[in-house]
């Protein structure tokens, strides 16, 4: 069952309410609630110096993607060992309800905000919006578009793995396994996330360097298996030439191993499949010969987000992107690789 934005403000505002340390942190003096309420901070507000905190958490519900569900836990997790606070619904599974779900942590004055943005230009104006509340935001694994928010100017930082490298290395792997020449099918992620704009943008630029390989097409399989099988046997049977796919993520890759065997073709033999993530199945997959390489994209990423909290509300200046580097796993490691995985 989802929780609605009405609920939810209700339940952030009476978290608010009964602890202590909502105070919010502007440039310079430390008001009450009440008075933060008529600020409007012009950059990114500092952070008060406290033992614990109130983090405002917005994730993305994908009950179906073993990375999105890890990467939630991991940041559950990484609070509570902590001690902090974390105010989420487990539940955001669109743009819209991200919107009312920062402004509702907005409202509730939590003393910063972690947010995985589902769409890098919709949620920008929420990261501005808390900006000038004089609430400090991190983004998690993904980020927003840079001309609307600026990190270090609109919010402090993003902490994840840089996507247009992951589509460079993915893009140069098979490069190199194809000998230059291949003709691509590429499953795009979620339309607007920065991860598949990026992935895409790096893929396609180092694809588009060499003659004898084309992107013949390119859609978005929303990082849903089942969408991305049906998509896939549908791209082939209008591209039957096509010898290799390069899907944004590993569940979308293994739903590709599928289609390719409905058609009647060998993954791993007629079609080579790249991809990105690190799911254990999927790794096994590529131990079987079906799927060829994956960028290893590690979803445990609450670590280092807070780690970038606490630096910042110790007084420290925090890079405006915090890259977690990844690598390349295929069959020449991925048996060795295996205890990394989720």
């Amino acid at each position: 069952m989802k929780t609605g934005a009405a609920s939810l403000a209700v339940a952030l505002t009476m978290v608010c309410g009964f602890m202590a340390g909502c105070n919010r942190s502007a440039v310079g003096d430390s008001p009450t609630s009440e008075s933060a309420a008529a600020l409007d901070c012009a950059t990114v507000p500092l952070m008060a110096r406290k033992a614990t905190y109130t983090i405002g958490f917005v994730p993305i519900y994908e009950p179906n993607n073993p990375w999105g569900i890890t990467n939630t836990n991991d940041v559950i997790l990484e609070a509570a060992s902590r001690g902090d606070k974390l105010v989420y619904s487990p539940f955001v599974g669109d743009v819209a309800e991200q919107i009312a779900q920062m402004q509702a942590l907005v409202d509730a004055r939590v003393d910063a905000i972690l947010l995985r943005p589902m769409d890098a230009t919709a949620l920008a104006s929420s990261v501005v919006a808390a900006r000038k509340a004089c609430i400090p935001v991190f983004t998690e694994n993904r980020f927003v578009d840079s001309t609307r928010a600026s990190p270090g100017k609109d919010y402090v930082t993003g902490v994840g793995a840089d996507p247009e490298l992951q589509g460079r290395m993915v893009a140069d792997w098979l490069i190199t396994a194809t000998a230059g020449n291949a003709t691509i099918l590429e499953i795009e992620g979620t339309s607007g996330s920065s991860s598949a704009i990026g992935r895409k943008q790096g893929f396609d630029a180092q694809i588009a360097s060499q003659p004898a390989m084309k992107v013949a097409a390119s859609q978005a399989g929303d990082f849903e298996r089942a969408k991305a099988r049906a998509l896939v046997r549908q791209l082939l049977a209008e591209n039957p030439t096509a010898n290799a796919i390069f899907a944004h993520g590993d569940v979308m890759a293994l739903g590709a191993v599928s289609a390719v065997q409905d058609v009647g073709k060998i993954p791993g033999k007629d079609v080579t499949i790249v991809s990105i993530d690190g799911l254990k199945e999927a790794v096994q997959s590529v131990l079987e010969g079906k799927i060829a390489a994956i960028e290893f994209n590690d979803p445990r990423l609450g670590a280092p987000s807070f780690d970038a909290i606490e630096h910042y509300s110790a007084g420290h200046a925090v890079a405006p992107r915090l890259i977690v580097p990844g690598h390349i796993i295929d069959r020449t490691n991925a048996a060795a690789l295996m205890g990394e995985t989720f």
